[in-house]
């Protein structure tokens, strides 16, 4: 192998960009979940409760998966990694079934709060993640400073939107009237 492989020893480098981006999801997925959670606890009381969290482990989980996946075939060879993401994707969606389909008839499962919450986190916190992941290979996965947790990386500097002055606008304005 050559000497410069970040993970010679064939575990993952701990600093892989699906990591990180699967890590950052699953936090904000914490964030976002107990809301959720709450809304179908209220909503449809023990069973909607019990129901969303159950969403809310198998949304977690799916994430999760998919980047250990990812992972783990990317160290392959790119061949590997394309089968394993497509396999990957059916494996999971097999295992969410799995988990359902034997518990769809209990009296404590209810499928509407269970869809709402699996669809709504899904689709949320893949819209949440994407103003944070850096498709550029100066800086793969997360943009420096934008997870959810800062870890002392320095942030990224914010683009005038147009409602603050722009310091450079404002120097030529003033370098034109004194001239």
């Amino acid at each position: 192998m050559p000497e410069n492989d970040p993970a010679p020893s064939g575990e993952p480098a701990p600093d892989a960009p699906e990591r990180r981006v699967a890590g950052d999801i699953a936090r904000r997925g914490l964030l976002a979940g107990p809301p959720l959670v709450l809304f179908c606890a209220l909503g449809w009381g023990l069973d909607g409760l019990w129901s969303a969290l159950l969403a809310l482990g198998l949304v977690l989980m799916n994430f999760l998966a998919g980047a250990a996946i990812i992972g783990f075939c990317a160290r392959i060879s790119p061949a590997a990694l394309m089968g394993g993401v497509l396999g990957g994707y059916f494996l999971r969606l097999g295992i969410i079934t799995a988990v359902v389909v034997p518990i769809r008839h209990a009296g404590w499962f209810d499928a509407l709060p269970f869809a709402l919450v699996l669809l709504v986190l899904h689709i949320g916190l893949l819209i949440w993640e994407l103003r944070h992941v850096a498709a550029t290979l100066t800086h793969p996965g997360l943009h420096p400073g934008s997870g959810l947790f800062r870890t002392g990386a320095p942030r990224r500097p914010r683009r005038n939107r147009g409602d603050e002055p722009d310091s450079d606008a404002a120097r030529i304005t003033e370098a034109t009237v004194s001239s």
